[in-house]
Protein backbone atom coordinates (compact mmCIF):
# COMPACT_ATOMS: atom_id res chain seq x y z
CA UNK A 1 0.00 0.00 0.00
CA UNK A 2 1.05 3.51 -0.68
CA UNK A 3 1.55 6.04 2.01
CA UNK A 4 -1.61 7.94 3.06
CA UNK A 5 -4.04 5.66 1.29
CA UNK A 6 -6.26 3.33 3.27
CA UNK A 7 -8.00 0.54 1.40
CA UNK A 8 -11.70 1.36 0.91
CA UNK A 9 -11.35 4.99 1.93
CA UNK A 10 -10.46 8.07 -0.08
CA UNK A 11 -7.23 9.87 0.35
CA UNK A 12 -8.15 13.20 1.98
CA UNK A 13 -5.28 15.15 0.47
CA UNK A 14 -5.95 14.07 -3.14
CA UNK A 15 -9.69 14.73 -2.70
CA UNK A 16 -9.02 18.29 -1.54
CA UNK A 17 -6.62 18.82 -4.43
CA UNK A 18 -9.20 17.48 -6.90
CA UNK A 19 -11.92 19.80 -5.53
CA UNK A 20 -9.55 22.75 -5.63
CA UNK A 21 -8.62 21.89 -9.21
CA UNK A 22 -12.28 21.60 -10.27
CA UNK A 23 -13.09 24.90 -8.56
CA UNK A 24 -10.25 26.62 -10.41
CA UNK A 25 -11.45 25.11 -13.68
CA UNK A 26 -14.98 26.44 -13.11
CA UNK A 27 -13.62 29.90 -12.33
CA UNK A 28 -11.48 29.83 -15.47
CA UNK A 29 -14.49 28.79 -17.59
CA UNK A 30 -16.66 31.54 -16.07
CA UNK A 31 -13.93 34.09 -16.71
CA UNK A 32 -13.59 32.92 -20.31
CA UNK A 33 -17.37 33.13 -20.84
CA UNK A 34 -17.42 36.64 -19.35
CA UNK A 35 -14.61 37.74 -21.67
CA UNK A 36 -16.42 36.27 -24.70
CA UNK A 37 -19.63 38.06 -23.73
CA UNK A 38 -17.72 41.32 -23.31
CA UNK A 39 -16.12 40.90 -26.74
CA UNK A 40 -19.53 40.25 -28.31
CA UNK A 41 -20.91 43.43 -26.71
CA UNK A 42 -17.88 45.40 -27.97
CA UNK A 43 -18.43 44.04 -31.48
CA UNK A 44 -22.09 45.12 -31.43
CA UNK A 45 -21.15 48.59 -30.18
CA UNK A 46 -18.37 48.83 -32.77
CA UNK A 47 -20.75 47.81 -35.57
CA UNK A 48 -23.25 50.46 -34.49
CA UNK A 49 -20.52 53.11 -34.39
CA UNK A 50 -19.31 52.16 -37.88
CA UNK A 51 -22.88 52.27 -39.20
CA UNK A 52 -23.45 55.74 -37.75
CA UNK A 53 -20.13 56.95 -39.22
CA UNK A 54 -21.21 55.68 -42.65
CA UNK A 55 -24.47 57.61 -42.38
CA UNK A 56 -22.54 60.77 -41.40
CA UNK A 57 -20.18 60.33 -44.34
CA UNK A 58 -23.06 59.98 -46.78
CA UNK A 59 -25.07 62.92 -45.41
CA UNK A 60 -22.15 65.32 -45.08
CA UNK A 61 -20.83 64.44 -48.55
CA UNK A 62 -24.26 65.03 -50.06
CA UNK A 63 -24.70 68.33 -48.23
CA UNK A 64 -21.30 69.57 -49.40
CA UNK A 65 -22.16 68.51 -52.97
CA UNK A 66 -25.41 70.49 -52.85
CA UNK A 67 -23.58 73.53 -51.43
CA UNK A 68 -21.05 73.23 -54.25
CA UNK A 69 -23.85 73.06 -56.82
CA UNK A 70 -25.45 76.22 -55.42
CA UNK A 71 -22.09 78.03 -55.51
CA UNK A 72 -21.43 76.84 -59.06
CA UNK A 73 -24.89 77.85 -60.22
CA UNK A 74 -25.05 81.28 -58.58
CA UNK A 75 -21.51 82.30 -59.54
CA UNK A 76 -22.07 80.99 -63.08
CA UNK A 77 -19.03 78.72 -62.83
CA UNK A 78 -20.65 76.01 -64.91
CA UNK A 79 -19.07 77.46 -68.05
CA UNK A 80 -15.56 76.92 -66.68
CA UNK A 81 -14.96 73.24 -66.01
CA UNK A 82 -11.60 73.80 -64.31
CA UNK A 83 -13.05 76.26 -61.83
CA UNK A 84 -15.86 73.82 -61.02
CA UNK A 85 -13.40 70.96 -60.51
CA UNK A 86 -11.27 73.15 -58.27
CA UNK A 87 -14.38 74.05 -56.25
CA UNK A 88 -15.34 70.39 -55.80
CA UNK A 89 -11.80 69.38 -54.79
CA UNK A 90 -11.68 72.24 -52.28
CA UNK A 91 -15.02 71.14 -50.82
CA UNK A 92 -13.76 67.56 -50.51
CA UNK A 93 -10.62 68.68 -48.68
CA UNK A 94 -12.57 70.95 -46.34
CA UNK A 95 -14.99 68.13 -45.75
CA UNK A 96 -12.24 65.68 -44.81
CA UNK A 97 -10.11 67.88 -42.61
CA UNK A 98 -12.76 69.98 -40.88
CA UNK A 99 -15.78 67.70 -40.59
CA UNK A 100 -14.54 64.12 -40.64
CA UNK A 101 -11.51 64.69 -38.42
CA UNK A 102 -14.00 65.37 -35.61
CA UNK A 103 -16.21 62.38 -36.42
CA UNK A 104 -13.75 59.56 -37.04
CA UNK A 105 -10.10 58.86 -36.31
CA UNK A 106 -9.52 56.15 -38.90
CA UNK A 107 -9.89 57.51 -42.40
CA UNK A 108 -8.68 55.16 -45.13
CA UNK A 109 -8.22 55.51 -48.86
CA UNK A 110 -11.55 53.79 -49.38
CA UNK A 111 -13.22 56.54 -47.35
CA UNK A 112 -11.45 59.20 -49.46
CA UNK A 113 -12.83 57.64 -52.63
CA UNK A 114 -16.28 57.31 -51.10
CA UNK A 115 -16.65 60.91 -49.96
CA UNK A 116 -15.08 62.21 -53.17
CA UNK A 117 -17.50 60.22 -55.29
CA UNK A 118 -20.52 61.12 -53.18
CA UNK A 119 -19.65 64.83 -53.15
CA UNK A 120 -19.07 64.90 -56.89
CA UNK A 121 -22.24 62.92 -57.60
CA UNK A 122 -24.40 65.16 -55.39
CA UNK A 123 -22.82 68.25 -56.97
CA UNK A 124 -23.38 66.98 -60.51
CA UNK A 125 -26.97 65.83 -59.99
CA UNK A 126 -28.07 68.92 -58.11
CA UNK A 127 -26.32 71.24 -60.61
CA UNK A 128 -28.16 69.54 -63.48
CA UNK A 129 -31.44 70.03 -61.63
CA UNK A 130 -30.65 73.73 -61.11
CA UNK A 131 -29.61 74.25 -64.73
CA UNK A 132 -32.86 72.70 -65.95
CA UNK A 133 -35.09 74.95 -63.87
Amino acid sequence: MSKGVVKGKRDYKSEVDRKRYLKEQRKAEEKKKAEEKKKEEEIVIDEERVYIEKIYKTLVSSIFGVIGAFITFHLNLSTSIFTSIFLILTLILIEKYVVFSNITKNFSGKDWLYISFMTFLAWFIFLMVLLNL
